[in-house]
């Protein structure tokens, strides 16, 4: 008589398993290129100087020596003295020079050329519908 055991049946258990995989695909291309424009301009800028006034005072003063240049506020004065011959040497202080500074701004145009760069990006197609047709048409 058979035995149960002899009768077994197997039956196999299939799994499928899902794999995911990527590649790259070109879908558009860009090309840049610059461009160096330029264009003519005024630059402007302000230049300080300093310039010196000379004033001259007649004085006629006797003095005894030479005086020392001095300043007076802003000004500096400096005697100029002369020898006279009288019956007696006598030093006279002739003229003062009065040296002021005075400070002045300019506007100047100086004429300049300067440089910018421009970048055009232009398309080379849109690949991408392309990929689409090629896709749609393996399916």
């Amino acid at each position: 008589m058979a035995k149960p055991e002899d009768h077994e049946t197997t039956i196999p258990i299939i799994e499928e398993v899902a794999t995911v995989s990527t590649r790259e695909v070109e879908t558009d291309r860009l090309r840049v290129r610059t461009i160096v424009e330029e264009r003519a301009t005024d630059v402007v800028a302000q230049l300080a100087k300093q310039e010196l006034l000379v004033e001259r005072r007649t004085v006629e003063r006797e003095v005894t020596e030479a005086p020392q240049p001095y300043k007076e506020g802003d000004m500096l004065i400096v005697p100029i003295v002369e020898e006279r011959l009288v019956v007696e040497k006598k030093l006279f202080v002739t003229e003062e020079l009065m040296v002021r500074r005075v400070a002045r701004t300019e506007e100047v145009h100086v004429p300049a050329t300067l440089r910018s760069m421009r970048a055009i990006v232009e398309r080379e197609g849109d690949l991408s519908h392309d990929r689409r047709d090629v896709h749609a048409r393996s399916e």
